[in-house]
C-alpha cells in the first residue's frame, strides 16, 4: 500500500485489505546487517585472542630457548675453566713426581754409599777386633814374660793404653756409620711414601680430567634433532594402575598396541637397523596419569639404549 506516492516503512504498520507485500522492511535489513556485522565482529576478536595467545607462547618458547642457550653457554664455559685448571695441576703434578723421583734416586744413591761405607766400617772393625785380640794375646805374652823391669812394664802400659784407645776409636765411627744408615733408612722410607701420596693425587686428578673432557665434549656436541634422521614414537599411558605402550614404527601410519618387552624388542631391531640414525620421540599425553619421575626413569631408560644421540656412534 502506498501513502502520498511513498512505500510504507514502518515495522507494525497495519495491512489493509488487499496488502499482500512479500518484501522485508528497511528496519529488517538493517537488523540482519547489525547482525552480521557483529558476528563478524565476534568472530575477529576470537580469532585475535587466539593468534596473540600463540604470539606470546612463541615468545615465551623463545626466552626459554635463550635462557637455555645461555646457561648452557655459560656451564661449557665453566667446565672450560675447570678443564684448563685440571690439566695445570695434572702438569704440577707430574713435575712434582719428576722431583720426587730425582730425590729418591739421590736418596738410593746416597744409601748404596752409605752401605758401601757401612761395610767398609765392618771390615775395620773386624780388623781392628782381631789386631786386637792379637795384641791382647801379645799382651799377655809379655806380661807372663814381664822380668820385673818398670821401663818394660811401663811401655808395655801404654802400648795396651794404645791399643784401647784405638779399639774406642773404631767403634765410636762403628756407631756413628749405623745411625748414618739408620738416618738413611728413614729418609728413603720417607720419600716412597711421598712418591706413594703424590700418584694416588696424580691418578684423582687424571680421573677428574677424564670427567670434565667427557663432559665438554657432551656439551660441544650438536643440538639432538630429528631432521634427517628415522624417528620411532613411543606413547605411555596410564590405565587401572598399570603402564600401557604404543609404538609407530618408521613408515607406519598409525600406533600399534604392545607390551614393554615388544617395545624393547622392536626398538632394538630398529637400533640395529639404522644405529646412528634412531630417533626416539616419547610422548606423555596430558591425562597420561603417569607422574614426572616415573616418566623421567623411562625416557632416560629408553633413550639411554636406543637413541643415536645418547649412545657412542658406531665405528663403520
Amino acid at each position: 500500500m502506498f501513502t502520498d506516492n511513498f512505500a510504507e516503512l514502518r515495522m507494525h504498520r497495519r495491512h489493509g485489505p488487499g496488502d499482500d507485500s512479500f518484501w522485508p522492511s528497511f528496519t529488517d535489513i538493517m537488523t540482519v546487517i547489525v547482525m552480521i556485522f557483529l558476528l563478524a565482529m565476534v568472530v575477529v576478536m576470537i580469532r585475535n585472542n587466539e593468534l596473540i595467545a600463540q604470539l606470546r607462547t612463541a615468545m615465551q618458547a623463545e626466552r626459554e630457548q635463550a635462557a637455555l642457550a645461555r646457561r648452557t653457554a655459560s656451564e661449557k664455559e665453566n667446565l672450560a675453566l675447570r678443564l684448563i685448571e685440571a690439566e695445570q695441576q695434572l702438569t704440577l703434578a707430574r713435575l712434582e713426581n719428576l722431583r720426587l723421583t730425582s730425590q729418591r734416586d739421590r736418596a738410593r744413591d746416597e744409601l748404596a754409599a752409605a752401605q758401601t761405607a757401612l761395610r767398609q766400617a765392618q771390615t775395620d772393625i773386624a780388623s781392628l777386633q782381631a789386631g786386637l785380640a792379637a795384641t791382647q794375646g801379645e799382651l799377655a805374652q809379655t806380661e807372663e814374660s814381664l822380668t820385673g823391669t818398670a821401663a818394660d812394664l811401663e811401655r808395655t802400659s801404654r802400648e795396651r793404653d794404645d791399643l784401647k784407645t784405638r779399639l774406642d776409636e773404631s767403634r765410636g765411627r762403628y756407631a756413628l756409620l749405623q745411625r748414618q744408615y739408620q738416618q738413611r733408612g728413614e729418609q728413603l722410607r720417607t720419600a716412597a711414601l711421598n712418591v706413594e701420596e703424590v700418584s694416588g693425587e696424580l691418578a684423582a686428578l687424571v680421573g677428574q680430567y677424564d670427567e670434565l673432557r667427557e663432559k665438554y665434549d657432551r656439551l660441544t656436541r650438536p643440538a639432538r634433532t630429528e631432521r634427517g634422521k628415522v624417528v620411532v614414537e613411543v606413547r605411555a599411558v596410564k590405565t587401572d594402575g598399570a603402564r600401557a605402550v604404543t609404538i609407530k614404527s618408521p613408515g607406519e601410519a598409525a600406533y600399534q598396541s604392545v607390551t614393554e618387552e615388544e617395545m624393547h624388542a622392536e626398538l632394538a631391531r630398529l637400533k640395529e637397523q639404522f644405529p646412528n640414525t634412531l630417533y626416539v620421540k616419547i610422548i606423555f599425553p596430558a591425562d597420561s596419569g603417569i607422574f614426572q619421575d616415573e616418566a623421567w626413569r623411562f625416557t632416560t631408560d629408553l633413550l639411554g639404549k636406543y637413541d643415536y644421540y645418547y649412545r657412542q656412534p658406531t665405528q663403520p
